[in-house]
This record gives structure tokens, sequence and C-alpha cells, in this order.
């Protein structure tokens, strides 16, 4: 037992020998260190480079993290990039579509009392609506907001237009019930002569002739008031009927006379009834006025077929 301690003392009371050769000196620099001293800075030094080592590994995991960091950082700044960029849209789309809104709110008005329907109440929306857009859940409140108010009104807009355009369908059809269009005669005809061309003795016919048979119905050719029914010339009788628009339908024939001034009628009601005479041929003369002026009566027959 006293042999092993005697060996453990020795290792560090030992002395060893040290020589330094320079290469620039021809001298031996030689001394002693004891086996301790030596161990010790052995020691020394690999605890230097345990603790490097552990610096540098606790270093690189630092800058992986910061570099994390950073990533997300810049992740995070592009995600509210997009959502300024999704916000500047949304309030430039938000006021065209207002705009357009307003607009379109005018016009279907100006429909509406066109057609004798009631005015819709116009309601105001603000822009930012009470959020805060300092804020990211401030912004996404509002272009919520904004994109629900939007789709709400587009709904009624189209609602609301495609009841307008019914209703403008059924005035417009209504409307041309009153332009003189309809055939004059209870049966198809052959034109004897056209608008504008000349007679025997020169005279310009403001209408144009159709050929008839005996007891052939005059018929109205578009609601109106009748408002002057008569003889015209010596063999002739005329019904003049006002459209309330402009249109002045004029139908001269030889025959007897079914209607008197004043009595209101529909399209394609009986009016005369052609009948033969010594004086006069079997046919009708078909004029119309517009503002007051003749106008082809053919070219009202084309609107429909």
């Amino acid at each position: 037992m006293k042999k092993k301690n005697s060996r453990f003392k020795n290792l560090f009371t030992s002395r060893y020998s040290v020589m330094l050769i320079p290469e620039s000196q021809k001298k031996v620099i030689q001394f002693q260190v004891k086996s301790g001293i030596m161990i010790a800075g052995i020691l020394f030094f690999l605890c230097i480079l345990l603790g490097t080592g552990i610096y540098v590994w606790i270093t690189a995991v630092q800058v992986d993290k910061l570099q994390e960091i950073v990533a997300q950082d810049s992740l995070v700044k592009e995600e509210q990039d997009k959502l300024n960029v999704r916000l500047d849209e949304t309030q430039q789309y938000m006021e065209q579509t207002i705009e357009t809104y307003q607009k379109l709110f005018q016009k279907e008005n100006e429909l509406r009392e066109a057609l004798g329907m009631d005015l819709l109440q116009k309601s105001e929306f603000s822009l930012l609506n009470g959020e805060d857009l300092s804020t990211e859940d401030g912004k996404l409140a509002y272009m919520d907001a904004a994109e629900s108010y939007l789709s709400d009104k587009l709904v009624i807009l189209t609602a609301n237009q495609k009841t307008i355009s019914q209703r403008t369908d059924e005035k417009i059809q209504a409307e041309m019930e009153y332009i003189p269009k309809g055939f004059p005669l209870d049966t198809m005809s052959r034109i004897l002569y056209s608008f504008g061309t000349a007679d025997e003795s020169g005279n310009i016919h403001q209408g144009f002739g159709l050929e008839a048979y005996e007891q052939a119905k005059v018929m109205a050719s578009a609601n109106g008031t009748v408002s002057e029914a008569g003889d015209y010339g010596d063999a002739q009788k005329i019904i003049k009927m006002d459209h309330g628009n402009g249109y002045i339908s004029i139908y001269i024939f030889s025959g007897r006379i079914l209607v008197n001034a004043g009595d209101v009628v529909t399209k394609g009601t009986g009016i005369g009834s052609v009948e033969s005479s010594p004086d006069a041929a079997l046919q009708l003369e078909f004029q119309v006025l517009y503002q007051g002026q003749y106008i082809d009566p053919e070219a009202l027959l084309q609107i429909s077929g």
C-alpha cells in the first residue's frame, strides 16, 4: 500500500527537463518543470479547448435562432405588406363600387319616378364604419365589413334592376300599343300606291292606299281616342285617332263610320266599314302624323313584321 502511494506522489513531484532550441540561436534553453505543474498546464489547456468548443456551439445555436427569428420577421412583414395592399385595393374597389351604386341608385329612382313607383330611400355607408385602421384586426374588420356591405348592396341592386327591367319592359310593351303599327284592315290586301308618290293630278300622297273588298272592316291601328269622324269630300269618310304620344292615324275610305268623336278604342277595334260607291273605289288610304309631320306608315308597319 505504501508502495502505491509513493508512486502516486512521485507522479506529481517528479521533475522533467524541457529543452527549447530556437532556429535563430545556437544556444539551447533547458529548464526543469515539475510534473504537477505540467499536468496542471495540460488540464488548463484542455479546459480552454473545452470552453472554446462550448462557446462556439452556443454561438452557432444562437445564430441559427437569430436567423430563424429574422426569417419569421420577414414573413410577418411580407404578410403585413400583402394585407396593406389588399386593404388599399379594397378601399379603391369600395369607393368605385359605391360611386357605381350611387349612379345606379339615381338611375333606378329616375326609372321608378317615370313608372310611378315609390322611390328608394338612400342609406349612407361610412368608409371607415368605426374600425381602427391602425391595427391589423381593425383592417381585417374593415375589409370584412366592406365586402359584406358591397355584397348585400349588389344583391339588392340586382334584384331592383330586375324588377325595374320587368316594369320597363311592361311599360314599353304598353306604350307600343299606342303606336299606329297595326294593319288598318281586317285582312291583308294589295298596296295600290305608296307614301310620297303622286296621283294622276300630280298631288303627293300623304299615306299609302290599300285595296279593299265590300264590307271590309277598317281597324284601329293602335289604342287611342277618336278625335274626328265625319265626311271627307263628297263620297268619302275620314276618321282621325289621337294616340296621345304625338302620333295621329288617319283613315280615308268610302263606306260607314262605326265610331264617334271622343270614343276611346283599342288596337284592332272595327272603326269603319268599306262600302262601294259610284264615286269612290273600294280602297282605304292610311296616313300617319307624328309631331305634326306626315311620315311613311309602312315604316311603322314593318316594326310588327
